[in-house]
């Protein structure tokens, strides 16, 4: 009978020898595809990583174009804004000038007996509060002065 027990306990030992050995390969073979199926995850991701890498290069390359054409645009602006504001100067410059011509020829003009210099007839020279007109005065002509006496648009004439 210690046989007969020795011979179960050998043949249960075996079966639960198989069973667990089984069980590892089982065990094992379910590592084995979990980590290929990590495996190919990683790789999928190791892909995306690169494609994202490759489309932020590109990204990075179209923004430095872009920034490049940005700074050349600013400095033509500021170029040519710095023209027009000489340009402005120029003009202000040459009104001012053509202010002080035209005031100096005013004066020059008051002082030279005011206005007109001749005029087309003796009604004008009335007109404009200037006769009679004595010779060396301006305004003063001799078809103004039929009689020849130095005195234009007389009263009378």
């Amino acid at each position: 009978m210690v046989a007969g027990v020795a011979v179960a306990c050998l043949a249960l030992g075996i079966i639960l020898g198989v069973m667990f050995s089984m069980v590892q390969t089982s065990d094992a073979r379910q590592a084995v595809a979990d980590a290929t199926r990590d495996v190919e995850a990683a790789e999928i991701a190791q892909e995306q990583v690169e494609a994202d890498r490759a489309a932020l290069e590109e990204r990075a390359k179209a923004l430095d174009s872009l920034e490049k054409d940005l700074q050349k645009r600013e400095t033509a602006v500021a170029d040519r804004d710095a023209e027009l504001t000489n340009r402005e100067n120029q003009i202000a410059d040459a009104e001012q000038q053509a202010q002080e011509q035209q005031a100096q020829q005013q004066q020059q003009q008051e002082q030279q007996g005011g206005g007109q210099w001749w005029y087309w007839d003796c009604n004008g020279a009335r007109d404009a509060g200037a006769a009679p007109i004595q010779q060396g005065q301006p305004g003063y002509r001799n078809g103004l002065d039929p009689n020849g006496n130095g005195v234009a648009c007389e009263a009378g004439e």
